[in-house]
């Protein structure tokens, strides 16, 4: 193993440590932020069609 490769394996050693320490509170903040996300993705859905059905009013 050459030292960049030591020095890798370290630094994902330590990664995976520190998530398995807090991995409660990560799966929950991971939980909150997909919920946010797809709240995000529904309101941009919404203002398209909220928009094509304002230029199909006009349109008429």
């Amino acid at each position: 193993m050459t030292p960049n490769a030591g020095v890798l394996f370290l630094i994902l050693a330590f990664f995976a440590w520190q998530f398995y320490k807090h991995r409660k509170a990560i799966l929950h903040n991971m939980k909150l932020y997909g919920e946010y996300f797809a709240n995000y993705l529904r309101f941009k859905v919404d203002e398209k069609k909220k928009r094509r059905s304002r230029k199909c009013e006009e349109d008429v």
